[in-house]
Parts: C-alpha cells; sequence; structure tokens
C-alpha cells in the first residue's frame, strides 16, 4: 500500500512539473515573439493568464521554483550597494567621429593596413543606452556587468533580471554552447521617459534628462522592484570569445538563440553606401520610439578585425559616427500654466513655430518655478530649444529678453478652478489640491474608487470620463447620489453593470476610516499614513480641525504633511464634498480601522527567504493582528520571519540583534492553531 502512495505521489510530482515546464516555454516563447520578432500573437490578458497560473503553481510549490522562472525576474532589495566583478574580456569603448569625410578617411586608412580595395561593414544603430556585458551559462542567464572602468564592473544580475526583453533562459540551440558573454546597450523608450517624468513631477521628484541618465539612473537602483516598474528595454549586438569568421553570422546566431538584436544586419562595402546609410538614418531616427545618438560601422570579416588590432581603450576596426545635436532658435509668445491630474501647475512655453529634428515645435515644458528662476525665461525672450534624446523639446537658455520684459511669477490662484494655490516650504511644486478642479476631476475619481481606497468595483478610466463629461459628478461626493439608472444612460454600459456599480457604492459607505482618509487623496497621506491617523481621529470632523501644529506631535508626520491636511480641509471644495457624503448617509465617524486581534501589535516584521505559504499571507495575519511589514532590516525591526534561501537580510538582521523566528515560533507567538 505504502508502494502504491509513494507512486502515485511520484506521478502527481512528474504531472507538476511537465505542466511548470509547459507553461514556461510558453510564456517564453510569448516574450520572443513580442520583444525580439516585435509580433505578438496573443493578447496582455491572455499572456497575464499563463503567467499567474504559473505562479500560483509556484507558490503551492515553492521546492520547484527554478533561477529561470519568469517569475523569478525581481529579487531583494540590496542592502550594501553592488559589488563589482573582472570583467572576463576588457570593455572597449568606440572612437567617435563627426563627419562624413572622417568615415571616409577611416575607410581608406583601413583598406590601406589591409592592402585590398573594398572592406565589407556591418552598420548598427547606436543606442543612447547603457553598456553592459551578459553571461549565459548552458543557456541559462548567470550574470550581468556593467561597463564600469572597462576592466571591472558593477555585477547588477538582479536588476537586469527585471528587464523583460532579456530571456532568463536561451532557446535549446545555444544550450551546447556552454559559457556565452555577450554584450549590448540597456535603455529606455522615449514614451516610458515621458510617462515616468509626469509621475515624478506629480510627486515634486527630479526629472530625468534623457532616456540615457534614466536608463543608467534605473540600472542603479539598489530596489529591483523599482527598476522592473521602469520598463527598461534591451538589445545585444556582440558575442565574445566564439569562433565566428564574420560578425554578421554571429548576429544571426543570437537571433537564433532568442537574444534582441539588430536583425537583419546591414552590409556594406563601399563608402558611399556608407554615407547614404548615415543619411537614411539621421531622416529616420526621429520616427523611432527610442533614442539613436549615431551609427556604429565595424568590420565584418573577423581575420581582418585580428589584424587590425586595437588601442589601449579601443577597436581599430570600429567607429561610431554620432548624429550632430540639433538646436533652434525661437521666441516666446506665453507663459501658460497647465493643470494636471494630480493638481501640478507646470508653466509651458509657447513659442513661434519652429522645425526640429522633423516636427514642427511650439511648446515646451519648464517643469517648475526653480527651472523658469534658473534659465531666467521670460514673455517676449529670444531662446535656444533642443530636442536631444528627451520626447519633450526643452529651452536651453535666454539669447536675449525683451525689452521691459518682467520675471515670471507662479500664479496664486488655480487658473482653472480659482482656489488658492499651495506651495509648502522646501517643496518646487506648486499645486491646486481641490477636489472639484475639473483639471484633476477624472483621475480624483479613480483615486476615490481604488481598491486600496473606498474600493467601488467597476470604475475604470472610460466610466470615470464619461460622469466628468456628462457633468454627472462635480467631485467624488457626487457618487453618492447617483442611480443605476443614471449609470444605465451611459454609452455602452448595461442594466446589471450598472446594479453592480451602484451596490458596490453602497456598499462603501461603511468602509472603515483608514480608507476614507486615504481616498480623500490628501497631498503627501498614502496608505500608511492614512492608517496612523485613523488610529488617532475618530471622526472626518475631528481630523479636519486639527491643527498643524498638534499633527506635527504625531510620529511620521512632519509639517510639510500636517500643512498639506489642514490646507485641504480648509477648502470650501472638500467641506462641500463632505457634506455630500454625510447627507448620503456615508459614516464618516467611529470606524476605526480593527484588528483580528492584538498578537502583534506594534511590532514591524521584515520577512525573508521561502516559506510554507505565499508571503501575502503573513503579511495578512501580521497586519491583522496589529502588526506591520518592513521591506528592510533596520534598528526598529522587532522580528525577521525567515524561511529557506534567505538573503541579505538575514545577516543584517544578525548584525543588528534583531530577533529571528522561523514558521513555528511566528505560529508561537501568534498562538493561533490554524491559518
Amino acid at each position: 500500500m505504502r508502494q502504491s502512495k509513494d507512486t502515485e505521489s511520484s506521478q502527481i510530482l512528474k504531472d507538476i512539473l511537465s505542466e511548470i515546464d509547459e507553461l514556461k516555454e510558453k510564456i517564453r516563447q510569448r516574450d520572443y515573439e513580442y520583444y525580439v520578432l516585435d509580433k505578438p500573437v496573443i493578447t496582455d490578458e491572455e499572456y497575464d493568464k499563463l503567467f499567474e497560473k504559473l505562479k500560483k503553481i509556484e507558490n503551492e510549490h515553492p521546492e520547484l521554483v527554478t533561477a529561470d522562472s519568469p517569475t523569478q525576474r525581481i529579487g531583494e532589495k540590496l542592502t550594501g550597494g553592488f559589488r563589482t566583478a573582472r570583467h572576463k574580456i576588457q570593455m572597449l569603448s568606440l572612437d567617435n567621429t563627426y563627419s562624413y569625410e572622417e568615415i571616409k578617411d577611416f575607410d581608406r586608412k583601413l583598406r590601406d593596413s589591409l592592402k585590398i580595395e573594398r572592406i565589407e561593414y556591418v552598420v548598427e544603430p547606436k543606442i543612447d543606452g547603457v553598456a553592459v556585458s551578459v553571461t549565459y551559462r548552458e543557456g541559462i542567464f548567470s550574470s550581468g556587468l556593467t561597463r564600469g572602468d572597462g576592466l571591472e564592473g558593477d555585477d547588477i544580475s538582479e536588476n537586469l533580471k527585471t528587464v523583460r526583453p532579456l530571456p532568463l533562459r536561451l532557446k535549446k540551440c545555444a544550450e551546447s554552447m556552454g559559457e556565452i558573454l555577450v554584450r549590448g546597450e540597456v535603455y529606455m523608450k522615449l514614451q516610458v521617459l515621458e510617462k515616468i517624468n509626469r509621475e515624478r513631477a506629480a510627486k515634486n521628484q527630479e526629472l530625468f534628462a534623457n532616456t540615457r541618465n534614466a536608463a543608467a539612473g534605473s540600472l542603479k537602483n539598489l530596489d529591483p522592484s523599482v527598476v522592473a516598474s521602469r520598463n527598461l528595454d534591451i538589445m545585444f549586438h556582440t558575442i565574445i570569445g566564439k569562433a565566428w569568421k564574420k560578425h554578421s553570422l554571429a548576429v544571426a546566431k543570437l537571433h537564433e538563440c532568442g537574444l534582441p538584436v539588430f536583425y537583419p544586419p546591414v552590409k556594406i562595402t563601399t563608402t558611399e553606401d556608407l554615407l547614404e546609410e548615415c543619411g537614411k538614418w539621421e531622416k529616420k531616427r526621429h520616427e523611432l520610439d527610442y533614442a539613436v545618438d549615431g551609427l556604429v560601422i565595424k568590420v565584418d570579416d573577423m581575420e581582418f578585425r585580428e589584424i587590425l588590432g586595437q588601442t589601449m581603450r579601443s577597436p581599430k576596426w570600429a567607429i561610431a559616427y554620432k548624429f550632430p545635436t540639433q538646436r533652434a532658435m525661437t521666441r516666446i509668445i506665453d507663459i501658460s500654466i497647465q493643470v494636471g491630474r494630480t493638481g501640478f501647475l507646470t508653466p509651458v512655453a509657447v513659442m513661434e513655430p519652429v522645425k526640429l529634428k522633423g516636427s514642427t515645435i511650439s511648446r515646451a515644458s519648464l517643469y517648475n518655478a526653480d527651472e523658469i528662476q534658473r534659465l531666467d525665461v521670460r514673455k517676449g525672450d529670444d531662446v535656444l530649444i533642443e530636442k536631444g534624446g528627451e520626447i519633450i523639446p526643452k529651452v536651453v537658455s535666454v539669447l536675449k529678453h525683451a525689452g521691459r520684459s518682467e520675471k515670471f511669477k507662479m500664479p496664486d490662484k488655480c487658473p482653472v478652478c480659482g482656489s488658492p494655490v499651495v506651495h509648502y516650504e522646501g517643496e518646487t511644486a506648486y499645486r491646486c489640491i481641490s477636489p472639484a478642479c475639473p483639471a484633476q476631476l477624472k483621475a480624483k475619481i479613480l483615486h476615490f474608487t481604488s481598491r486600496g481606497a473606498m474600493d467601488i468595483t467597476g470604475f475604470g478610466d472610460k466610466l470615470a470620463q464619461k460622469l466628468v463629461d456628462n457633468d454627472m459628478v462635480c467631485d467624488p461626493g457626487d457618487l453618492y447620489s447617483l442611480s443605476a439608472a443614471d449609470l444605465s444612460n451611459l454609452e455602452r454600459m448595461g442594466e446589471k453593470s450598472a446594479q453592480n456599480i451602484i451596490f458596490s457604492i453602497e456598499k462603501s459607505k461603511n468602509n472603515p476610516l483608514n480608507k476614507i482618509f486615504y481616498a480623500f487623496g490628501i497631498p503627501n497621506i498614502g496608505v500608511k499614513t492614512a492608517k496612523t491617523l485613523s488610529e488617532i481621529y475618530s471622526s472626518v470632523d475631528d481630523l479636519s480641525s486639527a491643527s498643524a501644529e498638534v499633527l506635527t506631535g504625531i510620529e511620521d508626520i512632519g509639517p510639510v504633511v500636517a500643512e498639506s491636511i489642514v490646507d485641504y480641509f480648509s477648502l470650501k471644495g472638500t467641506k462641500e464634498m463632505i457634506e455630500k457624503m454625510k447627507k448620503a448617509g456615508v459614516r464618516l465617524s467611529g470606524l476605526r480601522s480593527t484588528h483580528a486581534g492584538t498578537a502583534f501589535k506594534g511590532k514591524i516584521f521584515v520577512i525573508t527567504g521561502t516559506l510554507s505559504l505565499p508571503r501575502g499571507k503573513f503579511i495578512e495575519i501580521i497586519e491583522k493582528n496589529g502588526g506591520s511589514v518592513s521591506d528592510s532590516v533596520s534598528q526598529k525591526t522587532d522580528y525577521l520571519l525567515a524561511g529557506e534561501s534567505f538573503g541579505s537580510k538575514f545577516e543584517k538582521a544578525k548584525k543588528l540583534g534583531v530577533k529571528i523566528i522561523d514558521e513555528n515560533e511566528f505560529y508561537g507567538i501568534f498562538k493561533t492553531p490554524s491559518v
């Protein structure tokens, strides 16, 4: 009987392994089609279902998780910075040229050295990114380094794993090749930079100057989850240490193995064709969604490369043709103010239209008041603008002030709704915080209804926009006066869907205070601060009447946060919204956030390693019993819950004297027989 059970268990395990392998292969193939071939064959929703299915099985069987699984792209935060490692083969730089004459000289010198009439070159676009060196062993991603000084680089392996186009396992054709060393560029697409800079501006953070800075800054982040959120890309161009007769054949092999490369390679044999190719790319690069700052011209024949050799820093058989920087002069007609979806006021230069890099430019963001002061930009000024590696044009410098021009001042009232503009000491941003500001209304509704806030299901961009466009809501409080009939009259809104949304709105009337405080969207108030406030103030009225002095006395609430709370509740629009909620029956008092127990009250946990249950389950248990979970170990940490294969957090906890517990000890403190 025992043998029968063992056989049955063995078969179940084989079936699970087979399903995992099948899911991994499907996901890898979809990634290859999407990132390498640029020809996706399934929808994002279908892809997500495959990914979630694999993740679910691995959560149930953590012992079957492998390093090359698509789910293992995000590792733990680094606490001590990046370690350095030596490049097996030095990473060289390229000599640059800026003119067609220098390209002709380059070709002539090589032909003279080799004593031949023609050389076959491979021409590739030079992506404006961050050079990296990546190692695969038996087809599986092993490690990755930055260029550094060419001899040593930072080990950014965990961060590179978050770059989705980089395969964690190559196609089967690579498994027999042993160790593969490949070089490439990590970069950020222009539309991704634009989105990130909008988000950073809304949070009063310094903007990335261009896609290269953004990619470099992302790769240097010690938290892989942050790197993953930046949606970086990668393109490979070289395989090192393999016996290829021609570079073009090596590129074809990389493509066959599933690595993103420029394929098929462009081969050229005359200087006339080289110059023609440069001309094509100077025009074509403006149509791309990534920054290209030149072309790389390199000898295709590997034997010729050996003969030509290299200097201390660069190969003699390759050169980078850099496109000339393009700038244009124009005049500022006006400086207008744009109110963003989160209330931030952004000054925008309205200019006389001018041609730049294939497009007509008539507006350029001036970012914030500090940038205007730095440039001393004024209405009527003659200015120099450029587009560089950025998707948004920018003013580089003022050439001449207009006669009797006045320095620009940020407005003290919102140009959209007329509410007072707030500007806190030490911050760059000026913002309108009125909940009734039309420029922000859609975003405020989406935040108010989100899961972490009032958790009203059925809301998305389109519904929120329809409610705003049809004047059905002036602030989030109007949601509670909607009826199923109102929603049913909207385009593509069924009666059943409308009823479900109204039911969810009604249900939200009994939410705890922490959700209500967070739903208001008060500047600088996140989930954690909202929860802290809900433990101290028993109603919205209590919080709205609190002074900045009293609020500053609360742990983790500084002067800026305190001031933003006071300013928010002093607005006429806020008071009107709260009155609407009261009349609709939303309970705004007596609903402190409660816990299922107090076993972990006031205790701070950090979790590391593989546990018997998904990490989210332990977080849920801890928070329901009065505790909190932090991402990093510090002097304030009470417990480190450690599972198998723990990381650097374990050593740091030992060093700081933090109590380290396993699952048995965790349940002992919890005193609950089951989960």
